[in-house]
């Protein structure tokens, strides 16, 4: 008769593949690049390990070492796609290229043995990176990300150490000197600018090249650029109330949309008006030359372009002339 004490470590084992076949909880992994290490001795083991790829992203997946006491049977490191069926399963003694893949996926270690106290080790190293990384002549930078050739040195930091813009020597000298030049012109344009009449018939033009200049990590306007804005909703005011009286062209319509756009206002709510709203109204009955202006302050108002707005566009394109922005009404078929 076989005793109670044969039947226990059976159990045990068991109630141990009950349990990881049940589907107990994966270990999140953060970080766009690590090492999943793993080792055990048991009879029954299973663990794993859940990596997310972001969106136009892509994991590269290398093997560094697997060990273990038991053949493919009993221990192996599966990785599997989470929108898809599809596994790629390692062994101790197989081969392991670079692995490629474009989507979330899991590593799972497991150990099954027929004997007790196996051993079963393995690491895996898994890097996050662009696309942008497998194609030539580009700039990686340490945490993964890579850059063009373009964006090495222009002035803006965009790898998380800065490396982009070290070592720079005098590449840098042509966008200091456009530094320079965005900052004469803020000078000369407020030198223009005049505390009782802003820039006169000029302001809406005026405000929108200021705002697009000034430096964007000066949040707060000082007392200066609060009169600017005043002065713009003013003038903008002016036009709406005599707009029966002086119709607004539609020129004049976005070149306002654009300002208060530019300078933080919304074009939306303007003390009770709509400009978007009227905008578009407008431009559906206006003089075709003037509606890549309305469309292009419709666009950074964050508006819908009108349907028929990209084949006026494609038709400016296509007419045959150095300058046909400046021709008088067009016709599109």
């Amino acid at each position: 008769m076989i005793s109670a004490a044969y039947f226990i470590p059976i159990l045990l084992i068991l109630l141990c593949k009950i349990y990881i076949s049940s589907g107990a909880s994966c270990i999140r992994v953060s970080g766009r690049s690590g090492t999943i290490t793993n080792g055990k001795r048991a009879a029954s083991h299973s663990k794993c390990w859940s990596i997310s790829v972001p969106q136009h992203s892509r994991a590269l997946i290398d093997m560094e070492s697997f060990t273990a006491d038991v053949d493919c049977d009993e221990t192996g490191v599966t990785i599997s796609l989470d929108n898809e069926d599809e596994n790629y399963v390692f062994c101790s003694d197989s081969y392991m290229e670079t692995l490629i893949l474009n989507e979330d996926f899991t590593v799972t270690h497991r150990l099954y043995s027929s004997n007790y106290f196996k051993r079963s080790n393995f690491s895996l190293k898994y890097q996050i990176e662009s696309p942008l990384c497998s194609q030539e002549d580009t700039y990686k930078c340490s945490d993964g990300t890579c850059l063009l050739q373009s964006q090495i040195c222009d002035g803006t930091e965009q790898c998380s150490d800065g490396a982009d813009e070290e070592n720079c020597g005098n590449r840098r000298v042509i966008i200091h000197d456009l530094d320079i030049s965005r900052i004469n012109g803020i000078q000369w344009l407020k030198k223009k600018w005049s505390s009782a009449s802003g820039w006169q018939e000029n302001t809406h033009r005026g405000m929108t090249a200021l705002f697009l200049a000034r430096d964007k990590q000066l949040k707060n306007l000082n007392t200066e650029e609060k009169l600017m804005v005043k002065q713009l909703e003013v003038q903008t005011l002016l036009y709406l109330l005599r707009k029966d009286t002086y119709r607004i062209t539609t020129n004049q319509l976005s070149m306002f949309v654009n300002a208060l756009t530019a300078s933080c206002q919304n074009p939306r709510n303007f003390y009770g008006y709509d400009l978007i709203k009227f905008l578009r109204n407008e431009v559906e009955v206006s003089s075709t030359i003037t509606r890549p202006v309305a469309y292009l302050a419709l666009c950074n108002a964050g508006e819908t372009l009108p349907v028929n707005a990209t084949k006026n566009l494609s038709s400016f394109l296509k007419i045959n002339a150095e300058y046909p922005f400046l021709l008088g009404k067009l016709h599109f078929e």
